[in-house]
């Protein structure tokens, strides 16, 4: 998968993924959405992003994130996308968490 992944090879990768093993790391700690936020392969991000189990805050050995790693390449998309679901993650997060309104 990593090779797909180092590759851009979006087409195999879809062959072989699944929501097990979408979360696998390397030697590094590396997962696949880290790659593919590190190359700047936004087809690829986008694709890893709609498996519902994706874990989008995992670090590397380097404690560097899918968003930081994006932020430090100047990955201006992929920062927007990762940026926009982690605040729509918050807000679903935080909403569930508020005690219900008296009208």
């Amino acid at each position: 998968l990593f090779n797909y992944c180092r590759t851009n090879n979006l087409h195999e990768l879809k062959k072989y993924i699944n929501e097990t093993n979408v979360n696998i790391t390397d030697d590094e700690n590396k997962t696949l959405l880290y790659r593919a936020c590190k190359e700047n392969y936004i087809d690829m991000v986008k694709f890893l992003l709609e498996f519902e189990n994706i874990d989008i805050y995992k670090n590397n050995n380097f404690y560097l994130s899918p968003l930081v790693i994006s932020t430090l390449n100047n990955n201006v998309e992929i920062f927007k996308i990762l940026f926009l679901l982690i605040a729509e993650i918050t807000a679903d997060l935080s909403s569930s968490l508020s005690p219900p309104q008296t009208p």
